[in-house]
């Protein structure tokens, strides 16, 4: 069976854990950590044959899951202590459990989570081409490394986490020490690197009115990376900030409005948020999904086709599957987003009103469709794409949690809440 490993941990919250199948959520957790070798989670199984680690995201989606799955399970925290067989570095190693995992993940890292390179593709965008005559073999479209906004966001959750585990005695560890390859060694608490992201993240990835630096192509976003390799590509304007706004916000906890003054999620400026999710509607809302690529991008084009033969480099063999084509699963993330920031900047009554609409096309498909699905992605203003597959996990797990997260945000005095774990049934 090929498994893909940020796929399942992208789709696992929604399918499984707001739906309550918890033993099902447990295995996939359990079996991906025995998979563990050099702080990564796999990129692909494929059958447990050719196991790839070619990508640096699927060890945070990973490692939320984990927090999630603590949150939202009765006892969920037992999971910390169960033990798993590790394939590496010996498949006859003895039983570890997820905690030590976790331990040997964050001896990798320390500030920004900062990686990869310009001939690797490591997180979802990641088409790598394979085009002879185009001359894009070998070559991959989207390598977006230097630090993606979304693993930034995801780490600085998980980071959160693990001071509120460490407090409750959960965890045993306060922190990390970094060992540099000169044997100096770095000492930082859980808090002291939340800190520094905190401190740092609007500095680094808010390209504003003001700003006048080479590379930017449209202004009042998040930029996609910092530090990339093609300076050009960290003010390009994708979804993924979306996704860094929801992750890093308290949305398993119960945050009674009334006792709260901010509903925000961490790291981002409430009002640049909503600036931000603004030129988002204006330049990447589909109908059914998120252009993957501003419009006004010298790269896009929105219309994937991997047996497109021709010498264009910008889509033969779909060179473009990142680059324009309108990918279902972020909807949910943006959707998500916009009612965060709705509620933040008072202005809810008519984000739940758009959000409603905008789940009507979903609904429409879902139940038109042959295979009862949401799609991988569109082409251009939604047409279909002959080479997306029909139904997928995260497309359908991303829209379900709007509609289980719209449900209560709605009906529990516009409260930004986690319903109780008995109400997750209740029919949306």
């Amino acid at each position: 069976m090929r498994s893909w490993g940020r796929d399942t941990f992208i789709s696992l919250r929604g399918l499984f854990l707001l739906t309550g199948r918890f033993d099902e959520a447990r295995y996939h957790i359990l079996g991906y950590g025995g998979c563990l070798r050099h702080g990564l989670i796999p990129n692909l199984l494929d059958r447990g044959v050719n196991a790839r680690f070619n990508c640096r995201d699927a060890t945070w989606w990973w490692l939320y899951t984990i927090k999630e799955y603590t949150r939202l399970v009765p006892n969920g925290v037992e999971i910390l202590n169960d033990k798993v067989n590790r394939l590496f570095p010996t498949d006859d190693s003895s039983p570890t459990s997820v905690l030590t995992i976790l331990t040997c993940i964050f001896l990798s890292y320390l500030g920004f989570v900062f990686g990869g390179n310009d001939w690797n593709c490591g997180t979802w965008m990641d088409k790598m081409g394979s085009s002879e005559a185009a001359g894009t073999r070998g070559k991959p479209a989207t390598p977006r490394d230097g630090s993606a906004v979304e693993i930034v966001a995801l780490c600085k959750s998980t980071l959160n986490w693990l001071i509120e585990m460490n407090a409750n005695g959960h965890y045993p560890h306060g922190g990390v020490v970094r060992c540099s390859k000169d044997g100096t060694k770095t000492n930082w608490t859980w808090k002291e690197w939340a800190g520094r992201i905190q401190l740092n993240f609007e500095k680094m990835f808010w390209v504003g009115e003001d700003s006048e630096e080479k590379y930017v192509n449209r202004k009042l976003i998040y930029k996609d990376t910092v530090g990339a390799t093609r300076q050009w590509a960290d003010y390009q304007l994708r979804p993924n900030f979306t996704v860094a706004m929801v992750v890093v916000s308290n949305n398993s906890i119960l945050f009674i409005y009334q006792y709260y003054s901010s509903m925000a999620p961490e790291l981002f400026d409430k009002d640049h948020a909503w600036k931000a999710l603004c030129s988002v509607e204006a330049h990447l809302l589909g109908p059914l999904g998120m252009r993957t690529l501003d419009p006004s991008d010298w790269a896009y084009c929105g219309y994937y086709d991997n047996t497109n033969n021709s010498n264009d480099p910008k889509i033969a063999h779909g060179y473009n599957y990142h680059q324009g084509p309108e990918w279902v699963w972020p909807i949910g993330y943006y959707l998500r987003a916009k009612l965060i920031f709705g509620q933040e900047t008072g202005k809810s009554d008519v984000v739940i009103k758009e959000v409603k609409r905008l789940l009507r096309r979903h609904w429409y498909h879902l139940t038109t469709s042959p295979w009862r699905g949401l799609p991988e992605l569109t082409n251009k203003d939604g047409a279909y794409c002959p080479g997306s597959c029909t139904t997928q996990a995260w497309s359908m797990a991303t829209v379900l949690e709007v509609c289980i997260f719209e449900q209560f945000y709605r009906t529990h005095n516009m409260c930004y809440i986690l319903p109780n774990i008995n109400m997750l049934h209740t029919p949306v």
